[in-house]
Formats: C-alpha cells, sequence, structure tokens
C-alpha cells in the first residue's frame, strides 16, 4: 500500500512537472479605444502573430476600452511591470520624453508619404532606442491617419472661428500651445473623460484621426467636422531587436508581430510599447 501511495505522489508531482513546462506565458496588451478602432484591429494581429510564431507558448491578452488605466497610467503600469504591453499615442508620451513632441509640431508633415521617410529614417529609430531610458522597448510606430477638428458650436474655416472654442486635447503640451494660440480654449483631458465631456456639454470639441470619429460615433454629439489636417503620425515598423527581458522566443516574435501587425487595415497605432521592467519566466 505504501509502495502504491509512493508511486501515486511521484506521477503527481511528475504531472505538475510536465504541466507547469507546458503552460504558456501570458502577456498582457492595452489600449484605451474600443473594438471597432483602428489599435483594436492592430491588436488582434499581433496576437495572432505572436501566438502562432510561438506555437501557443505565449498567449495574447487583450485589454481594449481603458480597462487597465488611460494611456499615462498604461505607461506607468509598463515602468512598473504591470502592464507587458500597450498601444499608445504619442501625447502622453511627451510628458516622460519631451523631445517626442516633436512629431505633433502642426502641419510638420505634409503627406503620410514625408512621414513614413522621417518615421522610419535615422530620427524615428533614435527616438524608438530613447524609450529605454523610460524603462520601455519601442517595437513599432503607426498610422492612424491625419487629425481632424469636430465640435458641436459653428463651422472652422478660417484661424479665427476657433476662437473661444472649449476644444478637448490630448494630454500633450504641443498640442495644447498650439491650439491656445489659434484663440481656442485648450482643455488637456484624458480620452476616457472627454467622451462624457462630450456627451455632456462640457466641451464644445476635439480633434483626432476620421477613424476615431467614426469608431465612436461621435457625430452624435459634433454637428460639425473640419478636415484640417494638423498633425499626423506615420505607418508602424518593427524595431528588430532582441530583448533582454522574457522568455527566448518573445523577443524575435514580437518584433515580427509589432512589424506586420501594424500593416493590417488602414490606420494604426502611433506606438507599441513593450516594458522591459517585468522580466517574465
Amino acid at each position: 500500500m505504501k509502495r502504491i501511495a509512493a508511486v501515486a505522489l511521484t506521477l503527481a508531482a511528475l504531472l505538475a512537472t510536465t504541466a507547469g513546462a507546458l503552460a504558456a506565458t501570458e502577456i498582457k496588451l492595452a489600449h484605451v479605444v474600443n473594438e471597432k478602432d483602428a489599435f483594436h484591429a492592430c491588436a488582434l494581429k499581433f496576437k495572432e502573430i505572436v501566438e502562432e510564431k510561438t506555437g501557443g507558448e505565449i498567449v495574447v491578452q487583450l485589454f481594449p476600452n481603458a480597462t487597465l488605466g488611460d494611456e499615462r497610467n498604461l505607461l506607468e503600469g509598463l515602468k512598473m511591470g504591470v502592464i507587458d504591453s500597450a498601444i499608445i499615442t504619442g501625447g502622453p508620451i511627451i510628458n516622460f520624453m519631451p523631445q517626442f513632441g516633436v512629431f505633433d509640431l502642426p502641419f510638420l508633415f505634409s503627406s503620410p508619404e514625408h512621414a513614413y521617410k522621417v518615421l522610419d529614417g535615422e530620427i524615428g529609430r533614435k527616438m524608438l532606442a530613447d524609450m529605454e531610458k523610460n524603462g520601455w522597448k519601442g517595437l513599432a510606430y503607426g498610422e492612424r491617419g491625419f487629425r481632424n477638428l469636430t465640435n458641436s458650436k459653428r463651422p472652422v474655416v478660417t484661424p479665427e472661428d476657433m476662437k473661444g472654442l472649449k476644444i478637448r486635447l490630448m494630454q500633450n503640451p504641443v498640442f495644447v500651445d498650439s491650439f491656445k494660440a489659434l484663440g481656442a480654449n485648450a482643455v488637456p483631458m484624458a480620452w476616457t473623460e472627454a467622451l462624457t465631456a462630450l456627451q455632456q456639454g462640457a466641451i464644445d470639441g476635439q480633434e483626432n484621426p476620421l477613424n476615431v470619429i467614426v469608431a465612436f460615433n461621435l457625430n452624435e454629439s459634433q454637428k460639425y467636422l473640419s478636415m484640417t489636417r494638423h498633425a499626423c503620425s506615420g505607418r508602424a515598423r518593427a524595431v528588430n531587436r532582441d530583448y533582454e527581458d522574457g522568455p527566448a522566443a518573445f523577443g524575435k516574435e514580437t518584433a515580427v508581430g509589432g512589424g506586420v501587425a501594424p500593416h493590417y487595415g488602414f490606420h494604426f497605432a502611433h506606438v507599441r510599447l513593450w516594458g522591459r521592467s517585468r522580466a517574465l519566466e
């Protein structure tokens, strides 16, 4: 009887060890917009590629709709290792990397191709590399298109039409200063708060790419759309680097996923980040 019990315990230990060895590594990928947005299309493709290329060794859990916090919270979470990866717009990054704001200067890029050339070139690669100083690994840039203005008060055709309008902006000092210079009442605000403020009429308008305007049905609270095309970010591109942190398979396959996923669809996320501070076992 004792031998049977001993064998049973041994088998149980072996099964537990095998199960542990076969257990998949889970990583969290978060963003703040809904499932209709290009962010989520990009996230789904990223999940598909990483899970396929690792044979299921890595499972990507998606957290849309600001489930894990607004973008500033996501950046902090990446740094602390609470969140593994995220799709982040450029604005909140400026609070940690002021130099990143150069991409948001108004009318900097004349066309998507112009933006691609800059972000795919030396300047863009240097900016991604500099993210490591903040505890992140920048994997890619991605396009969401040119940003345009909506409001509920009046058509905006000339700069003078901006005067007095309460416009929600990203928490981005470049945008805030630019809109103040046009006479607008610039209101920096997290996107999760902006939706309620727009519906309640606490603010008059906002600015975003067309896919965001459509995905969030902003026509329900915004009567006027002005194709200002005042800012743009370029298409996504992978940073082909292995990661010192994380499982061995993760670095290569995430680089592949980070490069291919943002090309899936028409508009894509601004930047995908990997929280370097979390060492996955």
